[in-house]
């Protein structure tokens, strides 16, 4: 869906009322509590270390473009674009994209810090509410903090429902109803179409943007994102397991930090090609966005096998040397 949205000519409304919600709920799902030390460790090899070499090669590649005559821009501009990396912003004439790797970084931090420290599930929803009010505080009044923050305030709430739909087992609730599903699921998609449509009307805005913390009408935001993430999941959980998809889904990272470099590339061609056929824009980005995902697997190939340290298939900080230095010291 990522994908996809990022290929289409004009952005979907209604992909992007609840896709990104989705990616959130989906990293709470696979939330496992830690120690917050060895926490922190983990996720600075997992998700920091690749932000910050996708970060670094998206700017030599494009520092390479402007220089050559390929992208148009200012290179003087594109200098200044470097030290963002150190707030955690990709900003302007990069790779996008990467900014969900520097808010979910700071995101979980805040969950697993809250989770290891509140001891108490009544306070700990408290917070996380309180959170989410001040994720819409700095929304509406324009607040950029480092490490998306801001945003990470304001998705958080998917993160930890995302947790709790597999501590309570909600699919598995769901798919019980085996006679009521599919009416269940035209429920959801009508309510969705429906709320997504009435935030976009009353608040006036061309559509949810999660990247600018632009959601509208906050509680229609919430509330079809909630029925779009809903339908998702029952009808995904109807599909058996298929090996490709796990593939791609085990190495997600990678899609989301070079797919819009191959689009750089290969989308303005394809978009000359398919322009000469009146009617076919729906078709275009499917196409465009299937073939940047399968230029997408030797890179993954690459990653796994020469670099796996920076794009966060192993450790680059080990977590055991860590543990044995601690013990001798102490």
């Amino acid at each position: 869906m990522i994908v996809w949205g990022h290929c289409m000519i004009v952005r979907s409304g209604y992909l992007y009322s609840f896709h990104l919600p989705l990616f959130f709920l989906i990293s709470g799902y696979l939330y496992k509590k830690a120690p917050f030390p060895i926490f922190l460790i983990n996720k600075i090899n997992r998700i920091l270390i690749p932000f910050i070499f996708f970060f670094v090669v998206s700017w030599i590649v494009f520092f390479i473009l402007i220089s050559v005559g390929f992208d148009t821009g200012s290179l003087a501009h594109h200098i200044k674009l470097f030290p963002y990396v150190i707030a955690g912003i990709e900003k302007d004439g990069g790779n996008g994209p990467i900014w969900f790797l520097a808010c979910l970084f700071s995101l979980v931090l805040i969950y697993s810090f809250l989770d290891n420290y509140i001891n108490n599930q009544y306070l700990f929803n408290l917070v996380i509410l309180a959170l989410t009010i001040l994720g819409y505080i700095c929304a509406r009044w324009s607040i950029h903090l480092p490490y998306r923050t801001d945003i990470a305030f304001s998705t958080i709430l998917f993160y930890h429902l995302g947790y709790y739909c597999r501590k309570y087992n909600f699919l598995g609730f769901i798919v019980s109803f085996k006679w009521a599903q599919w009416l269940i699921i035209l429920m959801l998609m009508a309510l969705h179409y429906y709320s997504y449509r009435m935030n976009i009307r009353l608040s006036g805005i061309h559509n949810v943007n999660i990247i600018a913390n632009i959601t509208g009408n906050i509680y229609l935001y919430y509330l079809s994102a909630l029925f779009g993430i809903a339908y998702t999941l029952i009808i995904t959980s109807k599909i058996q397991k298929i090996r490709f998809i796990n593939y791609l889904g085990q190495n997600s990272l990678i899609i989301l930090a070079v797919h819009v470099l191959i689009l750089h590339f290969i989308y303005d061609p394809l978009h000359l090609l398919f322009n000469q056929i009146h009617g076919l824009s729906f078709l275009f980005s499917l196409i465009v966005a299937i073939l940047s995902i399968l230029i997408c697997l030797p890179l993954i190939y690459i990653s796994k096998r020469y670099i796996p340290e920076l794009t966060g298939y192993k450790s680059f900080i080990n977590v055991n040397k860590i543990r044995v230095f601690r013990f001798n010291n102490a």
